[in-house]
């Protein structure tokens, strides 16, 4: 049975951040589930289930830019 992560990002809405950040994971050995988007004002959330092994958040904090 896969461990599912829920995984929420906010911050300032960028050009290419849904693409930066799943291309992230992606390199990082993670798999995408579901994932859902909201563009409120300037800021950006993103709530997605993912799979993998290690830690998902040094995956993404190892990622300048994102």
């Amino acid at each position: 049975m896969n461990n599912w992560k829920m995984l929420t990002l906010v911050g300032e809405d960028r050009p290419c951040i849904v693409a930066r950040v799943t291309d992230t994971l992606f390199r990082g050995g993670w798999t995408l589930g579901e994932a859902s988007m909201i563009r409120l004002g300037g800021n950006f959330t993103i709530m997605m289930m993912v799979t993998g092994s290690g830690d998902v958040e040094v995956a993404l904090c190892n990622q300048s830019g994102v």
